[in-house]
Order: structure tokens, then C-alpha cells, then sequence
């Protein structure tokens, strides 16, 4: 609940949001996890454990398009880099 105090009262805070994304994920609430975990996915493309997370999310909820989509780009972005 406290965490999810933080996040309303400062949206930008990622680092919060990924971590309430994760604990929504534990929680098995899936599509708010989701939510969380795309806004720090927008912001942050390259953070490797929110892309990672994320597709997790994608998976755990039946969303094999979106998770694969993700993965692949994550691929192509490690191999240009």
C-alpha cells in the first residue's frame, strides 16, 4: 500500500513503479503489473530488468504477441549495441 502511495504521489519515480510492478506481479494481479511495468518500460527501453519483467508479465497473463515482440526487440537492441 505504501508503495503505491509513492507512486501516485511521484509517477515518474521508475524505480518505485518497477517495484510495485513486481510486487503486483507476485501478487499474481496481472494487467495492473502490467500497466506499471509498460510505464517503465517507456521510459527506460534499456533497462534490461524491467524488459525482462515485463515479457515475465506478458507471459504469466496469455500474452504471447506482446512478450515476443519484446523479446525480439531486446535482441536486436544487444545485438546493435
Amino acid at each position: 500500500r505504501e508503495l503505491a502511495q509513492v507512486v501516485a504521489a511521484q509517477p515518474q519515480n521508475n524505480q518505485a513503479r518497477a517495484l510495485l510492478g513486481l510486487c503486483l506481479y507476485q501478487l499474481n494481479r496481472l494487467p495492473e503489473a502490467i500497466r506499471e511495468l509498460e510505464a517503465v518500460h517507456r521510459a527506460q527501453p534499456d533497462d534490461l530488468g524491467v524488459a525482462y519483467a515485463l515479457a515475465h508479465a506478458y507471459l504469466s497473463n496469455d500474452q504471447i504477441a506482446p512478450a515476443t515482440e519484446l523479446v525480439e526487440r531486446v535482441f536486436n537492441r544487444l545485438d546493435s549495441a
